[in-house]
């Protein structure tokens, strides 16, 4: 739908996109194979069973919101580098006392808006390197959760390739990336927390 928005946000409509089509095509994917294997989550759930998820999902709803923000405030104070390790703990303590089963769920929320750190700045490869941390999340949720670790191991590196970021990419969207330093801190510390909590048998 057309739409004024600010400058800083030019690239929004094409970013949430791409971002509302993968998850769409996760979820029809999800849908279609409990279908043909008969699977209780492709039918109508309880009415209690919903709003237990819908709690869930809206934790980690407002875990990446808590993120968007702090980074958003950080960026704007150039205190990034100071915020990156609390906030991610902030990320790992939100999540931990979910189920496992809740937790992976989060996790590829969260870990879908990870990769989209620079993926904003529209080069063709950082969108290449988002929709790779997306099937990782994935298979993280569906096949084992060391896939999450991963992601984010590699996400980790990959804030050292040499890249220019503009401030909107990141400070408008509330990622790290404008001090790729800040987002590799970040990652570390939630790979550390996915380490302990994979190994701990918590997701």
């Amino acid at each position: 739908m057309p739409r004024q928005l600010p400058a800083a946000q030019a690239d929004l409509p094409l970013g949430c996109l791409i971002y509302d089509l993968i998850v769409a095509i996760y979820v029809a994917w999800l849908t279609r194979r409990a279908a043909r294997r008969g699977e209780p989550s492709a039918t109508l759930a309880p009415w209690s069973s919903a709003a237990k998820n819908m709690g869930y999902a809206t934790v980690a709803g407002l875990v990446v919101l808590v993120e968007v923000l702090v980074a958003w405030w950080a960026a704007d104070r150039g205190l990034l580098l100071s915020v990156a390790a609390p906030l991610g703990l902030v990320v790992v303590l939100g999540l931990w006392w979910l189920p496992a089963q809740a937790q992976r769920v989060a996790w590829v929320v969260v870990t879908g808006w990870m990769g989209m750190t620079y993926a904003h700045s529209g080069v063709w490869y950082e969108i290449v390197v988002f929709l790779v941390i997306v099937v990782l999340a994935m298979l993280g949720a569906t096949r084992s959760s060391w896939w999450f670790v991963i992601a984010w191991a590699a996400h980790l590196l990959w804030n050292a390739w040499p890249r220019a970021v503009a401030h909107h990419h990141s400070a408008t969207m509330g990622h790290l990336g404008l001090e790729p330093a800040a987002s590799a801190i970040y990652d570390a510390v939630i790979v550390v927390a996915l380490v302990i909590a994979v190994r701990r048998g918590r997701i």
